[in-house]
């Protein structure tokens, strides 16, 4: 982080950008195995007010599949497109 209080927490970051849906959408901008910053910088995002639900599951360490469920949520169904 940049500064000492990030809007959104590396640890919720990181279990979104670890999840089904991200990974879904950020295969469809990858034709590659590998991971480059371009396509981790061109992945969508959401804003860090569409994670508070998130941030909440990661902090009460809800199940897997409960953060799942959000993570698909926020990126609109993708994952199960």
């Amino acid at each position: 982080p940049l500064t000492d209080a990030p809007p959104v927490p590396a640890e919720v970051l990181a279990t979104f950008i670890n999840s089904t849906a991200a990974d879904r959408a950020f295969r469809c901008l990858s034709g590659s195995v590998a991971v480059s910053a371009y396509e981790l910088e061109a992945l969508p995002l959401p804003a860090p007010e569409d994670l508070h639900t998130l941030t909440w599951l990661v902090r009460t360490k809800a199940t897997w599949s409960e953060i799942e469920a959000e993570c698909t949520r926020i990126y609109g169904g993708l994952a199960t497109s």
